[in-house]
């Protein structure tokens, strides 16, 4: 980006060019223009690469399976440590495996109806700044024009 500005080839000499930006306003503004535009970007990519985890599900079953497998599961465990006797000896085990199937429970729940409030509010907060974002870029290029 640095050598995009200032004309130089990739033989150039980096620091020569990133202060021949530093000294001339007009190429440091652009070369913030391009910057943000760079972080805007990186974050779309980052936005979209975690937003819709659940399209994966028209390729695969594989999250249906895995999600049917720890209800059942969890469901039939919590019957039988209710209203079966479970040994002495194997209380301990009955009790870490259904700690550990109710942590997968609540893992498909996230899964399915989403996190929280807060990962709502967080979206929330994420468009206003890339529309923030922008409207710096748009003011940045009318003040370097």
């Amino acid at each position: 980006m640095v050598r995009k500005l200032t004309g130089t080839g990739a033989d150039g000499n980096i620091q020569d060019a990133a202060k021949a930006i530093l000294e001339d306003s007009d190429k440091l503004n652009q070369f913030r223009l391009q910057a943000r535009q760079l972080e805007l970007d990186e974050l779309k990519l980052r936005t979209a690469d975690v937003q819709d985890a659940r399209k994966t599900l028209t390729v695969s079953n594989g999250a249906i399976i895995v999600s049917i497998i720890v209800l059942v599961a969890y469901g039939v465990s919590c019957w039988f440590v209710m209203f079966h006797a479970v040994p002495v000896g194997s209380q301990n085990l009955a009790y870490l495996l259904l700690g550990n199937l109710g942590t997968g429970f609540g893992m498909v729940l996230t899964f399915w109806l989403g996190s929280s409030l807060g990962s709502k509010n967080k979206d929330a907060i994420m468009g206003q700044y890339i529309a923030a974002a922008r409207a710096d870029q748009t003011a940045r290029a009318k003040g370097a024009a």
